[in-house]
């Protein structure tokens, strides 16, 4: 639980305990985001109100490094996605002042829209109710189109299970699923599906539910489980006319291929994916086949083929977009496979900077894999090692799991070292790297990246 005092400060407990918030701009989010009644903000909205004297990109950049420093201090209770952020599970206390201009300027930002501050002692903010039609909209959206919009009750797992659940058991396991998967919480997610009744009475919220449960099997490394959920997922999909969601689901498959190490498999997939129906698939859906083509013409070795699909995704993504780190990554990977160190450095530099305040964990996996990598080729093994350390640390604290073809980039250089005879290098290198915190092995590798 998170309580917020607003009143001549911002001040905020979790778990009854105070927490500091250094800056401004923090507080400032955190009383924007507790005004709001439990709802979502989107990004964007963020952004303008806090910074107007800078551009949206720039501003949306300094808003993801705040939200980034927000989540060490409130955790899973900022809960955002690639569009909004939310406050989950807080407790609201308005405290009395004279003025409302009182709060606007202890926080310095007297020209955001919050309309004005009750006087009397105390309120509790109640979120809107969860409306089924809202959630059953979204969940067409979903469907039939092949894109996700943004989920309306971002953060509210519990307010969902207590009203849907009694209006629509079906509705609910699915919405369920698909939030307990965001929230990465796979084994939940499975268990919704497993507690299931068969057959589903209607037939798009099992495809729906079905594909969740391929992506939670995927988070927890059983891809055999995850490619035949895909495919019976895809076979709903096209039985129900839902083309674009039957088309993401052989895109899916391709790209667990690719996953687990059958990369010719998946390479070849997703060419064809793209060949036969690269015309017709909506811009996300096109957008993410050509940032995984990135990476499976990378893997396969086919230098020039990645560049091409870099160059459409590059077409088709602006500078700073939030889906735009995703392609940073994937294409360090393919300056790494042709050799260019310095390329390979300025790609990770760039998604290190966008991730800074992504609310996924696994794409800090994904950093500390590429990092230990492209430091292992460089030969500053200190580096790898550090790199190496972070990605340990965090897949064992969490229970998260990074790909097979992830696992076996991440150890690639590290066991041609051992296989040279040169443990003593690696060895003092692991030691100097154990004796760090995760905050200080994070700075290094970021700095490095920096420079």
């Amino acid at each position: 639980m998170v309580e917020v005092w607003l009143g001549t400060g911002v001040r905020v407990a979790v778990n009854g305990e105070l927490v500091t918030l250094a800056t401004r701009h923090e507080r400032a989010i955190v009383a924007r985001l507790a005004l709001s009644a439990g709802q979502s903000v989107a990004r964007d909205t963020l952004a303008r109100e806090l910074w107007p004297a800078s551009s949206l990109a720039s501003a949306r950049l300094s808003l993801r490094q705040r939200l980034h420093a927000l989540r060490t201090q409130l955790g899973s209770h900022i809960a955002a996605d690639r569009q909004a952020v939310a406050l989950v599970a807080s407790r609201v206390i308005l405290e009395p002042v004279p003025s409302p201009k009182i709060f606007l300027d202890e926080l310095g930002l007297p020209g955001l829209p919050w309309g004005q501050m009750p006087d009397h002692a105390s309120h509790h903010a109640a979120p809107e109710p969860v409306r089924p039609d809202a959630v059953v909209e979204w969940l067409d959206a979903m469907i039939e189109a092949g894109d996700a919009p943004t989920f309306p009750y971002l953060g509210r797992p519990q307010d969902l299970t207590r009203h849907l659940a009694r209006t629509d058991p079906e509705l609910w396991r699915a919405t369920a699923m698909f939030a307990a998967v965001m929230e990465h919480r796979f084994e939940a997610a499975l268990q919704l599906w497993d507690d299931a009744p068969e057959p589903w009475c209607t037939p798009a919220y099992g495809a729906f539910a079905l594909e969740w449960s391929g992506n939670a099997a995927h988070g927890l490394g059983d891809y055999h489980l995850t490619i035949a959920t895909f495919l019976e997922a895809g076979r709903r999909y096209q039985s129900l006319g839902a083309v674009q969601s039957g088309w993401r689901m052989r895109f899916k498959v391709h790209r667990v291929m690719v996953d687990m190490g059958a990369v010719t498999a998946g390479e070849r997939g997703l060419n064809a994916l793209s060949a036969r129906y690269g015309r017709d698939l909506t811009p996300g859906l096109r957008r993410m086949l050509d940032f995984n083509l990135v990476f499976a013409h990378a893997c396969a070795g086919h230098a020039a083929c990645a560049r091409e699909a870099e160059f459409r995704a590059r077409r088709a993504v602006p500078e700073l977009d939030p889906s735009s780190a995703f392609l940073e990554a994937n294409v360090s990977t393919a300056a790494l496979e042709r050799a260019d160190l310095p390329a390979a450095r300025a790609a990770l530099a760039r998604y290190a900077e966008q991730v800074a305040a992504d609310p996924a964990p696994s794409a800090s996996d994904l950093l500390w894999v590429r990092a230990a990598d492209l430091f292992g080729r460089a030969g500053d093994f200190e580096l790898a090692a550090v790199a190496h350390r972070l990605l340990t640390y965090e897949v064992e604290a969490s229970g998260r799991r990074i790909s097979a073809i992830n696992r076996q980039r991440f150890t690639h250089e590290i066991n041609g070292l051992l296989a040279r005879g040169e443990g003593s290098h690696w060895l003092r290198a692991a030691t100097h790297a154990r004796r760090l915190s995760p905050a200080e092995a994070a700075a290094r590798i970021r700095d490095a990246l920096a420079r």
